[in-house]
Order: C-alpha cells, then structure tokens, then sequence
C-alpha cells in the first residue's frame, strides 16, 4: 500500500464518453479497511458496468492495496445497487440511521461488506 496515495478512482468510458465513475479509499490503513462506491449514468443502468466495475475495485483493493475488509454503502430503496453488492458477495450489515444528506434531507444508507477471504472463496 502506497502511504502517500489513500484514493483511487476510475471513470468508465463507453462512445467515448463517461458513463460511470468508480472509487476505492484507504479509510484505516492500519486495520487495513478500505470503502469504495460508484454510480452510474441512468442510461446505463442494467448493462452490468456497475457489478463489473466492483469486482474489479475488490481486485485491486485485495490484491494491490492489501486490504482486509471493504465497505460500501447505499440507500435503501436502491435496489439495483443492492443487487450489485449482493452479486459481489458482500454482507449487509445493517442500516445507518440518518447517514447521509440528499437533496437537503437527512436519509439513512444501508452497510454492505467483504472480507478477504470471503471474496477469495468467491472468485
């Protein structure tokens, strides 16, 4: 793991242009836990890039950043980001009561992670 670097991200490119953006970050670095997150344009949806992208941002945060845990987040009532953490193999852990603000309003987000080894026995 760089020291200097906590932040990786990717933009998806598809016609050239950007259809979706993806992040990884550092956030314990000596308990090695990472989160990352992503989104999508709406017209892009259910073309799979979103399951895709995660996979390969697990890759990388196993394997290059040696991570041991990875954490996402994401509203409750996105059940399109749901199903691709669920694809992923992550765990929901729980809810986050009042976690994020959207649009002015407080909203809750739900907890999703991976362990190393669970995504290793996955693969």
């Amino acid at each position: 793991m760089n020291p200097e670097r906590s932040a990786y991200s990717l933009a998806a490119i598809v016609d050239q242009k950007v259809i979706a953006s993806v992040g990884i970050w550092v956030t314990d670095p000596h308990d090695r836990n990472g989160e990352l997150g992503y989104t999508v344009h709406r017209a892009h949806w259910g073309n799979g890039y979103a399951t895709e992208a995660v996979q390969q941002l697990l890759r990388f945060g196993f394997d290059t950043l040696g991570l041991e845990r990875i954490t996402a987040t994401c509203h409750p009532e996105n059940m399109a980001s749901v199903r691709v953490l669920e694809k992923s193999k992550f765990t929901l852990e729980g809810r986050l009561r009042s976690h994020r603000i959207a649009h002015g309003t407080r909203r809750d987000s739900l907890l999703f992670s991976i362990l190393r080894d669970e995504f290793r026995h996955a693969i």
